[in-house]
């Protein structure tokens, strides 16, 4: 047990007796993750109770199970029935008393996780400290570990445990996304980047064997293309299939999504499949929606979108009452319609999120109150008898600057989609040899394939960094491929 916990359970219990009631009046051990280190570390079993739950529990669990020791967090033990008092350890926990030499007006421990407590606890001082000191104390600590209480090098160190394997894409990216909402929650994503770089030049290499050679001709839906052809196959004429195209959600963000789809009681079946490169929206959505590879002289709108959903069907035996497509409006989703069996939904928001965040720390927050508002929505339409299928036509990944184009630069790429901060699609080959030449300090970074080049690693063609796509990073390019069956 760590230096807190032991002197928590010092003040709390005493040897031999299996039932500890405290008080807490700074709250500290009403917070989730000081309960969950005690319990982890101890096998202590930490419960804030009522009066009520309390006389329940003495009656039922702690006779049943006298080998746990518990400790009871309450209001007041003035009010103790006398069995429970006589059966029992009171005591009242004052965590001040413990951080005594720190400016107590200055330490409002319920507000900190318990790794900062825990630094702050270990690194307390003889003497008195004053109010400006604690404070600096306070932001040491936090600064280390953050609002979550994660340890930042430990996070750094985690990363580089991660065992990586492109063969099985799903496990790897799960491993690493865990890892960048942590680092993002705490503001201190920009710390983790270079493991990060580590695991996505493993990645180039894997886009180099087999993405042009392999995935793209793959029966699986291995690339975006394929996920028309796998629902073709897989669902009946009277199957209700719901596709959500999330447009710009990693994988790290659909997480998120999933912890409030799994407090809704939604089960999810996760994968992954990859975006189409360049991994832009007028390519990669393109070519969910058309069940193909794209085409370059195609527009990219809601309404052309829609055409390639309805034509898809359309081609094999549907018409345009079993399908539907609703673009960014969930209020227009038919759901009482008897006849409709294939739906698909686009939502924008997330991507606007996006372009519009300052860092991750921003776009992590407005995912995760996107995720709070989404979740309900599909439990609806998974309430109503669709199966769902949940991907992404790219995600994000967050970016340094580089520097802009030149204009002479820009001369071939004058088309729809034909530029962006990661990608470049050249309307004459000749113009990307052209431009390696011009930059051989830059030439690994860069994927090159036909007439465009993307970036491989996490920079951008602008003056300023920011959040986008186009490239071939591991982060915007393998995307969710989620499905919710009927159970």
């Amino acid at each position: 047990m760590d230096e807190l916990v032991t002197e928590i359970l010092r003040r709390t219990t005493v040897k031999g007796q299996h039932i500890n009631i405290i008080v807490n009046p700074d709250g500290f051990l009403l917070r989730d993750d000081t309960r969950k280190e005690v319990e982890s570390q101890s096998g202590v079993k930490v419960m804030p109770v009522s009066q009520l739950e309390l006389r329940i529990i003495f009656e039922t669990d702690c006779k049943d199970h006298p080998e746990i020791v518990w400790l009871f967090v309450i209001d007041s033990i003035d009010t103790l029935l006398p069995d429970i008092r006589l059966n029992s350890y009171q005591s009242v926990l004052n965590m001040k008393d413990m951080f005594i030499t720190y400016y107590n007006q200055g330490l409002s421990l319920k507000s900190l996780n318990y790794k900062t407590a825990l630094q702050l606890f270990r690194n307390r001082s003889i003497g008195r400290q004053d109010k400006g000191e604690t404070r600096q104390s306070v932001e040491a600590a936090q600064e280390q570990f953050g609002n979550n209480g994660y340890d930042i090098s430990i996070i750094k160190q985690n990363l580089t445990s991660v065992l990586v394997d492109w063969h099985k894409p799903q496990e790897t990216i799960e491993a690493v996304s865990q890892y960048i909402i942590k680092a993002a929650r705490q503001g201190l994503y920009k710390e983790i980047e270079d493991e990060l770089a580590v695991i996505n030049n493993s990645f180039q290499q894997d886009i180099d064997h087999r993405y042009f050679s392999q995935m793209l001709s793959a029966t699986k839906p291995r690339v975006v293309h394929k996920i028309l052809p796998y629902m073709l196959r897989t669902y009946g004429v009277e199957d209700k299939v719901a596709l959500i195209v999330v447009d710009g959600m990693a994988y790290w963000q659909y997480m998120l999504l999933r912890d409030e789809l799994n407090h809704l009681g939604v089960e999810t079946h996760d994968d992954v499949t990859y975006s189409w490169l360049p991994s832009i929206t007028m390519l990669s959505r393109q070519a969910i929606f058309r069940g193909d590879r794209p085409k370059r002289d195609y527009k990219q709108n809601p309404r052309n979108e829609k055409s390639l959903w309805m034509n898809y069907w359309l081609d094999h035996g549907y018409n345009d009452i079993t399908a539907k497509y609703v673009y960014n409006k969930k209020e227009e989703v038919p759901l009482m319609d008897d006849f409709l069996t294939k739906l698909a939904f686009v939502t924008v928001t997330l991507d606007e999120y996006m372009h519009s965040a300052a860092n991750m720390k921003q776009l992590c927050r407005n995912t995760e109150d996107w995720a709070k508002d989404f979740a309900p929505f599909i439990k609806r339409i998974y309430d109503n008898g669709f199966e769902i299928i949940i991907t992404a036509d790219h995600g994000n990944v967050s970016s340094q600057a580089w520097g802009s184009l030149t204009s002479q630069e820009k001369t071939y790429l004058y088309e729809d989609g034909s530029r962006g901060k990661r990608h470049s699609i050249y309307t004459q080959p000749f113009a990307v040899e052209e431009f390696c030449d011009s930059h051989p300090d830059i030439k690994d970074s860069l994927l090159v394939h036909n007439n465009f080049i993307c970036w491989r690693d996490n920079r951008c063609f602008s003056n300023e960094d920011c959040i986008t796509h186009g490239g071939s990073n591991m982060l915007e390019m393998i995307v969710p491929f989620i499905t919710i069956r009927k159970k």
